[in-house]
């Protein structure tokens, strides 16, 4: 996984190591071991690089409830911070540049802050799925909005406001999902005219007029009978009479003088019958 830094560009490993590489060449400039075991999700935000991972204990991975914080200007670790939850992905939120959002493998989103002096309050948000896994996760550039997709392929959107439709709060604005959202442009629907001709007009060809989608499993008008598109095979012309009267026999060879009815390399072969079909 990559991740973009005003200096480095920041490549995660599975083993557990981020490599911090220059824009210019992509060599390794420094490389961080933040984990023993795999490395899951970091984030790039400013001058703070933050991982969650595994840890080896006992000979297998164990979730690593403390996300390795790491200072880009100094190169060093500085003090871990503490989750409730089992991390497995995490994202800096863009309109709070202090501000962390830490997401389970069950769902579950904690709200972290990096540079808070005293004990913040716990903020909690969970998935309305249960037993669903969280598979992926992402914040909008506005920060107003967290989205979580879990396997079961429903998304779950978190909003920091809410909708302006509410009843309570008809005047609230709508979450943005940018700061500077536009409607999407499409394309404009052109007027279908499809040529006429007639059934028995066989220089028109049936490809101007488009076929529309269709399901695997549906047969077409144009599909003949399976008895119609039978592979046959032209059977071996048997071996011409005056060789084997001529033939002369050495044990299990035969050899026979050429009566050049045909010329080299040539094989006579049978007309098959042709059926035309109307």
């Amino acid at each position: 996984m990559l991740r973009p830094h005003s200096r480095f560009v920041c490549a995660g490993s599975p083993l557990g190591r981020i490599d911090l590489r220059d824009p210019n060449n992509l060599k390794i400039e420094h490389s961080i071991d933040a984990h023993t075991g795999s490395l899951s999700d970091f984030d790039v935000q400013g001058n703070l690089l933050v991982t969650c991972g595994f840890s080896n204990r006992h000979n297998s991975l164990a979730v690593d409830r403390y996300l390795m914080v790491y200072d880009l200007r100094m190169l060093r670790a500085i003090n871990p911070m503490q989750t409730v939850l089992d991390p497995f992905f995490l994202k800096f939120i863009p309109s709070i540049s202090s501000r962390l959002a830490v997401v389970s493998a069950l769902g579950q989103i904690q709200l972290l802050d990096t540079i808070a002096l005293a004990e913040p309050r716990l903020s909690l948000l969970q998935m309305e799925n249960p037993g669903a896994m969280c598979l992926t996760f992402d914040i909008s550039t506005s920060g107003q909005i967290l989205a979580c997709g879990d396997n079961t392929g429903h998304i779950h959107v978190f909003a920091s406001t809410p909708p302006s439709s509410s009843a309570d709060n008809p005047a609230t604005p709508e979450p943005l999902i940018n700061t500077y959202s536009r409607p999407c442009e499409l394309p404009d629907e052109q007027p279908v005219d499809y040529p006429n001709f007639g059934v028995d007009d066989f220089n028109t060809p049936l490809s101007v007029i488009p076929m529309p989608v269709m399901p695997l499993n549906l047969p077409l008008a144009s599909d003949w009978p399976p008895e119609l598109i039978k592979k046959i095979y032209r059977k071996s012309p048997g071996i011409d009479p005056e060789i084997l009267g001529t033939m002369k026999m050495q044990g299990p060879i035969g050899y026979a003088p050429n009566p050049k009815t045909s010329r080299r390399n040539q094989v006579r072969l049978d007309k098959l019958s042709t059926v035309y079909f109307c």
